[in-house]
């Protein structure tokens, strides 16, 4: 190049410092390094995950999850007892529970009438009434799936759904001993439910009905009692009954979905065990004035997930900046870019040697040093990268 080296030096550093390059220029050649974003990005997400390891420890060990069933017309109170399921974390302080309480006025669902999904959930919804501390107002909520109610950072969401017969049980004395409802728990799409009806008050033996719920009943003589649809077309309760001991006397604990028969008989006629299948409003009389149960009517549970984690706002924080982080650290190029230049000899023009490397797997930016040596005083039109000492790395 014909020109001087000091301003061939000059023009390359003001070509590298326009491209936000960070340069060194020294007595023959200038130095140049770009892409420390990347490094930048790979220290946020590196930061970023051990904050959401810490986001994540925080809400285990502070944390709770449970479960619980609500009948319609039934309150919940947010306390440790009330829980039918309750898995806390190993600080968590279990007495210190948000102190409120919510009464499920209304369960609606909407299932699909026709076509090939018939049957399947369009819509689903609880109506509460939610006190938020004790003694405070009443608030009207919705909760809907993924929409959940929330209070003090504690989330209760809408998870499931069912039914609960009501029935009543008069006892072989002729004095009502049960009443109420009970729920059965649904085992297929189309809500056919089975459960069991503990009376431990009858006299002058305790009772045990156990069967299935259906809410439009269908009884196929090989696949056995189905309902055909989850809404209530035909709701159907079909129980066999037990007398004898329940068990609930010795302590020992067991589940309310399921008889403990060690010590019930169950109750015949002749030689076929007694089961009658009944509709809202009829009756089934046990032989030998051992008790009736009426079945009244039908009323809707929900089920509800109760959820806090406490780390759950540091954890998306740092989600986030993980993400961002990694997003830089694998768009940005880091690369260095040297340019040396050589006295002209006697009447002869400046040598100019220019070379790029990579500093991460990826390539160079194309073009960038072809760019760069085109700038340059004294450079050819279309002849920058004619030299062999001219080299892209």
């Amino acid at each position: 190049m014909a020109a001087e080296p000091a301003q061939i030096l000059q023009a390359a550093a003001s070509h590298l410092r326009a491209r936000r390059f960070r340069v060194v220029v020294d007595d023959d050649s200038v130095r140049a390094e770009k892409g420390y974003l990347r490094e930048a990005g790979n220290l946020v997400f590196h930061l970023s995950l051990l904050a959401l390891l810490f986001g994540v420890a925080i809400g285990s060990l502070f944390g709770f999850e449970g479960r619980v069933i609500v009948v319609e017309g039934a309150s919940f109170t947010n306390t440790r007892l009330q829980y039918d399921e309750f898995t806390p974390g190993p600080l968590t302080d279990a007495a210190g529970l948000s102190p409120f309480s919510v009464t499920l006025d209304d369960f609606t669902a909407r299932f699909e009438t026709a076509g090939p999904q018939r049957g399947s959930a369009r819509d689903f919804q609880a109506d509460l009434t939610v006190l938020r501390t004790p003694g405070g107002p009443a608030e009207k909520v919705t909760v809907e799936v993924n929409h959940p109610l929330q209070v003090e950072g504690t989330k209760m969401f809408l998870t499931g759904h069912g039914y609960a017969p009501v029935v009543s049980v008069i006892d072989g004395r002729g004095q009502t001993v049960f009443s109420g409802p009970v729920v059965f728990v649904p085992f297929d799409g189309n809500l056919s439910s089975e459960g069991v009806i503990k009376v431990p008050d009858g006299q002058p033996t305790q009772l045990g009905f156990e069967g299935f719920f259906l809410p439009t009943a269908s009884v196929d003589p090989a696949a056995g009692p189905r309902s055909l649809y989850p809404d209530l077309v035909d709701p159907q309760l079909l129980l066999t009954a037990y007398t004898g001991d329940l068990g609930l006397g010795d302590g020992a604990p067991q589940s309310v979905f399921r008889l403990d028969k060690t010590d019930l008989s169950q109750v015949m006629v002749g030689d076929e065990p007694f089961a009658r299948a009944l509709r809202p409003g009829e009756s089934m009389t046990l032989p030998g004035g051992q008790g009736t149960l009426t079945f009244e009517s039908v009323s809707r549970f929900a089920n509800f997930q109760i959820a806090h984690d406490p780390g759950k706002e540091l954890s998306l924080v740092a989600a986030v900046a993980l993400l961002l982080g990694l997003t830089v650290s694998l768009a940005v190029r880091r690369r260095r870019v040297w340019v040396r230049v050589s006295a002209a000899s006697a009447g002869g023009a400046a040598t100019v040697e220019a070379a790029s490397y990579a500093l991460t797997r990826r390539e160079p930016v194309p073009g960038e040093l072809s760019s760069l040596l085109a700038a340059l005083p004294g450079a050819e039109p279309g002849g920058a990268d004619a030299s062999p000492h001219d080299r892209e790395d």
